[in-house]
């Protein structure tokens, strides 16, 4: 059973990037009893950080076996793959067509009427089908996916399909 979840394999480097203080570094480390040399400067504590980072399991990754599911992680910000990335294009799309704004204040205002006036639930359900359509077309060119149709079946009105 497949289950397609947006997720970001780097999303360890949103916690521990070099802007991390070494204290930090070397409590992610500890967290993950990582053994580590007191003599370690930062740069060498990121360095293991980097290898060790995909021994650590997402517990979204850990829910989704749980029940018997696999995680399909997707790229960020690939405007095929997320859905996300069609909101922008439409909402940023209103913002330069609109007049020139004098501050930041005009901006986020229309910014925010754009999605007032553009983004409504036949939208957001149009850029998902979407979305899910690319990753079943990228999942069956790729011979090591083993997706079936019914996980990518049709939007349906029904409260079943929604998740809570």
């Amino acid at each position: 059973m497949g289950f397609l979840l947006r997720c970001y394999s780097s999303i360890w480097a949103w916690s521990i990037n070099h802007c991390a203080r070494k204290q930090e570094i070397i409590d992610w480390l500890n967290a993950y009893n990582i053994d580590i040399s007191d003599e370690l400067r930062k740069p060498e504590l990121l360095e293991l950080v980097k290898m060790n980072k995909e021994k650590v399991p997402f517990s979204c990754v850990k829910i989704a076996e749980q029940h018997e599911h696999e995680v399909s992680f997707t790229p960020p910000y690939h405007c095929e793959l997320q859905p996300i990335e069609g909101i922008w294009v439409v909402v940023k799309g209103e913002v330069a067509r609109s007049e020139s704004h004098p501050n930041l204040l005009s901006v986020r205002n229309t910014f925010l009427n754009a999605f007032k006036k553009k983004i409504n639930p036949q939208i957001i359900i149009g850029l998902w089908q979407r979305a899910l359509k690319n990753a079943k077309d990228y999942f069956e060119s790729d011979e090591m996916a083993h997706l079936t149709d019914e996980e990518f079946g049709d939007h349906s009105d029904s409260d079943d399909d929604h998740v809570t």
